[in-house]
């Protein structure tokens, strides 16, 4: 709405920032990360019975969601948040 200084209270759906060290990198970036260490866990969590939801989530029991790969800060190791 034209303000110059502009507050992400709940963060943005473009940016990833690490929690720990601060560092940040696009959302895209992260999802090619999450496509490479989780290749085939799509097509595993249907065929156990998994069932995408309208707003595109994924809904499977809790044994097929041990198998996800949930990456790190590539800077330091740190947890992710969007």
């Amino acid at each position: 709405s034209g303000a110059d200084c502009v507050t992400d209270l709940h963060g943005r759906i473009d940016r990833v920032i690490c929690l720990k060290c601060k560092a940040t990198s696009s959302r895209s970036s992260l999802q090619g990360r999450l496509k490479e260490a989780n290749e085939h866990f799509i097509e595993r969590a249907l065929q156990e019975g998994g069932k995408q939801q309208p707003d595109g989530d994924f809904q499977f029991d809790d044994e097929c969601g041990g198998d996800f790969n949930v990456c790190t800060c590539s800077e330091c190791g740190g947890i992710l948040k969007p």
